[in-house]
């Protein structure tokens, strides 16, 4: 369960999804559910495949701002712009667009 109102973990078989939101560019409460994330894992003796590990960021602001990556127990988080979620591709920004 998460521990902060804005993220959510999702489960599914052996792969786990971190859905965070971030506001007024504060990513306090996203990286430290990341951080609660991988100190379980290893107090459990899971560990975390960083092959497998991304970081896809959203959003709907019309200005992009940069986001850094991080690292987990020393690996970088790889930063992507699609991954695939349940069978389910999911592309940012989106390759569809509309014009009125």
């Amino acid at each position: 369960m998460a521990k902060f109102g804005f993220n959510s973990i999702y489960k599914f078989a052996d792969d786990m999804t971190v859905v965070g939101r971030i506001s007024n560019n504060d990513e306090s409460q996203y990286r430290r559910e990341i951080e609660n994330l991988a100190a379980w894992s290893n107090d459990n003796n899971l560990s975390l495949n960083f092959n497998k590990t991304k970081e896809l960021v959203t959003g709907f602001r019309k200005r992009s701002v940069a986001h850094t990556s991080f690292c987990i127990n020393g690996a970088e988080v790889e930063m992507v712009d699609s991954l695939k979620f349940l069978d389910v591709h999911i592309i940012y920004p989106s390759p569809c667009t509309s014009t009125l």
